[in-house]
Order: C-alpha cells, then structure tokens, then sequence
C-alpha cells in the first residue's frame, strides 16, 4: 500500500524583536541627552578649565558609545533569547512530529498523552493539547490558571504558541498545540540587562579616571598657569604677565587672551546657569542610580543565587544572607565570616574542586567559570555553576575573589531524566518480532510495518497487502472461521480495543501464534473507519511452554508412581495401629515423596516403633528412605536386643553401603531416627534416639527424652559411635509422640516465625485427655492455620501412640 502523509507547523509570535529604526531612534535620544549634559556641564564657570572640558568631553563621547552598545546588547539579548525560545518550541514541535508519525493515522489518547507528557517534561512548556477533528483527545496545563485555552494563550503576551497540523492523504485530521512560557527568558534579559548596565559603568569609570590623569599632566598644569593669569586679568589687572614661551596651542591662547577679556565676563554668567541644570541633572541620575540599585539588590535576592566574598591577604569569607540559606545553615545564627566553604565540598567532587582552583589561583584570568557539588549539613546534595571575579597584585597574585553561585540542581536532575526516557524509547523501538498493520476502511488500503510482512512469510520490499483478504490468507484453517467471525462482530460493535491470539500459517506452511492488540476508529454514527494493530510472534514462547508442560507432566506422573511405590513399601496405619493400641499418624512429604518414613516391626515381647528423617527431601530424600528401610528390615530380622543396638548397626551400615565410612569422600548422607521398643509382656518401653527425642506424658505430665547427639550413616561420626537407651515402665495412661523437624521448623504466623517445640507440646496437653485420633486433627489444624500461604519447607511427621490401650 502507498501510504502519504503530510504535516504543516504553524508558529504564532507576538513581536519580540526590535526593529532597526527603533534602535536608531532610541540611540538618537541617548545622543542628545548624554551629548547636551556633557556640553552643559563643561560651559559652566566651575570648569572654565580646557583639561577638565577636554577630559569630560572624552568622558561624554566613550559613555554615549557605551551606552549605545549597553542598549543594543540588551535588545540583542531579548532577540537571543527569543529565538532561543522559539528554537525550543520548533524543536519540541519537531520532536512530537518523530512520536507521532508512527501512530499518524491512528491518533487515539494513549499516544496523543505519550506525546503531551514528554512536552511537558521540559518546564517552560505550560500547554499541550491534541485536537482530532476539532475535539481535544488530550490536553495538559502545567499550572492554575484562568487562561484555559489555546486562543488565549495566543493573545498573551508572555507565551510563545505553536501549532502541528496532522494530515492524512492531503486531509487535515487533527492538530497538536503547544504553549511556552516566556517567564524564564524575561529572568535572563533583566539579569543580562543588570550586568551590562554595571559592566558599562565600570567602563566608564576606568576611562574618566585614566583621561582625568592624563588630561592633568600635559594640559591641566599648563593651563593652571594660564588661568592665574586670566584670573588677574578678569579682576582688572592687565598688566599681568602671561606666559607665552610656548609655541603650542597654549601658547596662541595666550596671546589671544587679551582679546578674549569682555567675552570671559559673559561666558560666566552662561556657566553658571549651565552648572545650575547640570545639577539638576544629576539629581535626577542619582534618583535613577538608586532605583536600579534596588533592583539589584531585589535580583540578587532570588531563590538558589548567592553571593560570597574572600580576601586571601586577610583569609576572610563572607557569604550572603542567600548563600548561607542555600548551604543548609542558618543566614542568622552562623558567622559566615569564619566559615570554610571547603568543608561543604562533596567529598566526590572535591579533589576535581581543588584541582580547578589551583588552576584558577595559578593563571591570570581575571573571570573563571566552575561547577562545584556540594553536601548540606542535613546530607542533601546539590550542584551549582559558579562564575568568580579575580582580583591580582602587581605580581599576579590573588588578593580578592567575589562569586555568584547559582543552584542547578533542579536543572541537572531533568536532564537525566530526559535521558533516561530517550532511552527507554530509543530501546523500546528496537524490539524485534513485533509488527505494526493499519488498515483505513474509508480507502479501502491496507499497510503491514515491514516487521508485520516479514513474520507472516513474506517479502518486505516486494510484497503489497491487498485489504482485509490477506490477512485471511494467513489464518490457520484451525481457526479461520473464528477468527473472522470474532473480526467481524468488533468491526461492526462499538468497542475501541481487541485483544486477539492468531494462529497463523506461512506460505511455507510453517504455523505461527501471534498476539495482537488492535484499535479501532470510528465515526459519529459508530462505524468503523480505520484499524490500526501491534502484533507479537508469541510462536518460540508457547512452544517452550508446550515442551515444559510435557517434560512437567512426565516428571509429575513419575514422582506420582515414586510416591506410591514409597507408600506402598511403608507400614499400613492399620497394622501399627493392631500393634501399639490407640495411635495417630501423620506423614506429609513436601514433594510427593519424601526423606521422612516410619516403620514398625514385630520383635520378641512386643514390637518396634520407628521414626526417621533422612538427608534431603523429595526424589533424594526418597531414596533415602528405601534405603534405610531395607537396612532396617535386614538388621530386625537378623535379631538385635536393644534400639541403641539397632542404631549402632545401622549406622554403619549405611557409611559402609555409602562409602561414607572413610574420612574424605563425596558425599556425607544420613539420617536421625527415634526408635521404641514397646514390650507389651513386660510392660517396659525402652527408647534410643540420633538426634531425636521421645515426648512422653506420664500422669498428666510432658516430658521430653533426648537421645544422643549424633546421627546415623554421617561421615563425621565413627564407626564405633554407641547410642543410649533410656528403660522406663510402662503406664496405662502413657502417652507417647515422636516428630520430625519439619514441623518444628516450618515457618508461619503474622512474625514469620517457626512452629517450635512450645507451641507442638501445647496442642499435645490441650488434647491429651482426648483420643488419639482427634489429637491429630487438632494438631493438624493448628499447623496448617499457622502455616498459612507460607511454603511448605520440610517434610512433615508425627506418629503418637498409646499402648497401655493395646
């Protein structure tokens, strides 16, 4: 599809410029009021002398040069930053042109908002707004205001407006407006305006000074003689003598001087009238110095602009009430004439601070410019540009150094940010298998993104989607009638937004899964007039998810058959239950299978009860217990006396089964178990544990039976380890519980804290009076309820026994 578009960028200026006559008539003023004060001031009695009149002419023609230049640098000033400012808005223009020309044709809130937004990150853009068919979509004001719309800010003076008309097919469907305020350049040009109204005056002041010196030497002195002379003369002695020894323009004076006598006595009354408004004059100029004093003064005030002042002869600093403040400290509390700036240096910043300083001391220029980063007091940073006035000996040598220090703090952070979002972007169009279509019903065209032609199969550079009838050439039979009945009934609805997942086939008959967002257009009777879609190749995805689930469900079905064979190969509840009277079980394996188990077997005079935890859960936890198992299996059968007995044997005979029965090796599994032998003939319970304890109640009480402290089958235990038994008669009341410490460890509650023994033993006497079974579920409620949304972190075993009820 051949797709035109075309913007037209309209700007709006009030006149910010001066033109060339009205500079030309402005120094016309300031050439006349200069040239006839001067003039007036020198015809005055006072200053008869020519030294003085021609210094102060001097003085007339350099400060009407000056000010001249001061007038024209300020308008030239205006005019920069005006056209600053409209390079600004052209740029910021240009920019929402870039971010619109992907979604031209398809102007909706979400990126008309895009758009408006990364305006306004910039602060002297106070308006955005883009219009669709003369309705705003999206509009932003960064301040309160009664100037709400796009008219009024054109006609304020203090915003520049600018305008992007959006067309499609030469057809102007929309309009982006911006506004910038102008507050910002007016701060530039007074400031601009104050420093070069100073600069001007310290010029001036140098001039008059250096012609006054030498005004006094080759022409004051010889004048001085000449007027004693013409004093004399004017008080009627003429028969002073004058000298005339000079063949120089004095010289003629002198001559010439009788003849001037009447014109004197005239002269002075017309100086004296002349200096009678000069003083007037200056008056009014002093009334003016004043004012613009005060100005400054106002300027200098300005929040995040500070003044300091050091004298390296006396090691003095002064700082400004403003400085002070924007250092973190107090501008009233803090003598800020024994303050070292040094010590608010950032510490990354200050060898770069102190390098550049040197630099400074050791030059001569008389203006630097630097950046410092300092740290506040209360550890908040900020960064400044510092502009300095050097002041040197005859020797070059520093003796005064006066700074302005303006916090550009503000200004650093927004540039970052700045750069972070044109990176963001910058990456987020460079995704690769993501393709944009669009497709406008009004023409009946159809465009594909070179990206969208490719994942489809075919030839970006050759290939022309004909519309609406190539994309269904791409469905997948599968899904064909679906999709384009799901199609149909958006195009003809009223919704904005479809989510879509396609099954495609290439033409190399290659499927494909793509996952489409699309928005539609539509006009003020409903219906559709364009639609516009990003697609992703979700293809490489789901297949990876197709093959997890697969290799998933294999692993489940095998652990599932794992879990069986292990609960097959344990004792049935019912024979333990036969054998040892009222009893309760409770084996939950974290992970299908486990590393707990139980075990029972018959023995002489009663039966043996077992409980044990291996290394590890899950499929190694598992093999664990086969393992031991069949060792125990083995070790019962071939008869043992004792329970410490039959740990003994099993412990080595899993460090000899392991390989672990050496003191290097690479692996150091094992187990801990607790071990009963209940002798129902003579009503004794004997008790062995590896690092596991039996929990009795005798008589209303709970007591715990430790066993030894080491474990079963670990490298670091010998061979020849020996356990303990502990013998005690058995009640018709005893109780008996043994634990894993999967429930002991399992962490839960509102502090995220473990079960623990405390709280296991309160369930056990809560319920202790109460059968054997609804102490299980007691405990098995408690568990679970504390456990909460916590996972699971062990298996989890508790086997509790009665057998004074056998």
């Amino acid at each position: 599809m051949h797709r035109a578009s075309a913007i037209r960028l309209t700007f709006e200026y009030p006149d910010g410029h001066l033109s060339s006559c009205a500079v030309g008539c402005l120094g016309s003023v300031i050439y006349r009021v200069i040239w006839g004060a001067v003039g007036g001031f020198m015809t005055t009695d006072r200053f008869r002398s020519i030294s003085k009149r021609f210094s102060y002419a001097l003085i007339g023609v350099i400060s009407l040069m000056l000010a001249i230049f001061a007038v024209s640098a300020a308008f030239i000033s205006q005019n920069r930053a005006e056209d600053y400012l409209r390079s600004k808005l052209d740029g910021n223009l240009k920019i929402a042109e870039v971010a619109l020309r992907i979604p031209i044709w398809n102007v909706d809130y979400y990126s008309a908002q895009g758009v408006i937004d990364a305006l306004l990150l910039d602060d002297d853009v106070v308006y955005a707004s883009v219009v669709i068919d003369d309705v705003p979509v999206a509009t932003k004001l960064r301040f309160d205001t009664s100037i709400g719309d796009f008219e009024s800010l054109q006609e304020d003076s203090n915003f520049m407006t600018g305008a992007i008309a959006i067309a499609f097919e030469r057809e102007e469907i929309g309009v982006l407006q911006v506004a910038i305020s102008r507050q910002s350049i007016q701060k530039e040009t007074l400031f601009n305006g104050i420093g070069i109204l100073v600069l001007t005056l310290l010029i001036i002041g140098a001039i008059a000074a250096t012609s006054v010196l030498i005004s006094r030497r080759y022409v004051a002195r010889p004048m001085q003689q000449l007027q004693a002379s013409a004093s004399a003369i004017a008080q009627g002695r003429l028969d002073t003598e004058i000298a005339m020894d000079r063949n120089d323009e004095i010289g003629l004076l002198a001559r010439d001087f009788d003849s001037m006598r009447k014109s004197v006595k005239g002269l002075f009354s017309e100086l004296t009238e002349t200096n009678r408004n000069l003083e007037n004059r200056v008056e009014e100029r002093t009334a003016e110095l004043t004012a613009t004093s005060e100005r400054l003064q106002l300027a200098l005030s300005m929040d995040g602009v500070g003044i300091w002042h050091a004298r390296f002869d006396t090691g003095d600093v002064w700082w400004s009430k403003e400085y002070t403040a924007l250092m973190g400290r107090d501008p009233d509390g803090l003598d800020v004439h024994d303050t070292n700036w040094e010590e608010y240096l950032h510490p990354d910043n200050r060898s770069e601070v102190y390098k550049q300083f040197a630099s400074i001391l050791a030059g001569k220029e008389e203006v630097a410019r630097m950046r410092k980063h300092f740290l506040r007091p209360d550890g908040s940073d900020f960064w400044v540009d510092s502009l300095m006035r050097i002041e040197r000996n005859d020797a070059g040598e520093v003796i005064r150094m006066t700074g302005l220090d303006v916090d550009i703090s503000e200004q650093l952070a927004r540039e970052q940010e700045l750069e972070t979002v044109s990176e963001r972007l910058s990456l987020a169009m460079q995704i690769d298998q993501v393709g944009i279509y669009d497709n406008d019903f009004k023409t009946d065209t159809l465009w594909w993104s070179p990206e969208y032609t490719a994942m489809l199969g075919h030839d970006p550079h050759t290939f022309l989607p004909s519309p609406y009838k190539s994309w269904e050439d791409r469905l997948h039979p599968s899904m064909s009638k679906r999709a384009k009945k799901e199609m149909d009934r958006f195009i003809s609805g009223s919704e904005q937004t479809l989510r879509m997942r396609q099954h495609l086939l290439r033409p190399d008959n290659e499927e494909i899964w793509l996952d489409a967002v699309m928005r539609i257009q539509r006009d003020e009777e409903g219906a559709a007039t364009r639609l516009t879609g990003l697609a992703v190749d979700v293809t490489e995805q789901l297949r990876r998810e197709q093959r997890l689930s697969e290799a998933n469900r294999q692993v489940m079905e095998s652990l599932h058959y794992a879990g069986r064979i292990q609960s097959a190969m344990l004792p049935a509840e019912e024979a333990i239950r036969d054998a040892t009277g009222d009893s309760f079980l409770i084996w939950e394996p974290r992970d299908i299978v486990g590393g707990d188990f139980y075990w029972h077997h018959p023995i002489q005079g009663g039966c043996a009860i077992i409980v044990g935890d291996c290394t590890g859960h899950g499929v190694p936890g598992a093999f664990m217990t086969l393992i031991s198992c069949g060792l125990l299996d083995r070790e019962l059968r071939s008869g043992v006396d004792a329970p410490s007995q039959l740990l003994q044997r099993l412990h080595g005979a899993l460090q000899d089964l392991l390989g672990q029965d050496q003191a290097e090796g690479e692996t150091d599994d094992g187990l801990e178990a607790g071990i009963c032998f209940v002798r129902s003939a003579d009503r004794k319970v004997i008790f062995s544990g590896a690092r596991f304890s039996l929990f009795r109640a005798a008589g209303g009480v709970l007591s715990e039976i430790r066993g030894d402290k080491a474990g079963l089958g670990y490298r670091r235990y010998p061979a020849s380890t020996n356990f303990t038994d502990v013998v005690f008669d058995l009640q018709q009341s005893d109780r008996f519980y043994m634990t894993t410490d999967g429930l002991i460890d399992q962490i839960g509650g509102a502090k995220r804290r473990s079960f623990g023994k405390r709280r296991f033993l309160n369930v056990i006497n809560e319920t202790l009076d109460s059968p054997m079974n609804q102490q299980a579920a007691a405990l098995n409620e408690t568990f679970k309820t504390f456990q909460g949304s916590e996972k699971r972190r062990d298996d989890v075993t508790v086997f509790g026994f009665a057998p004074g009820d056998a």
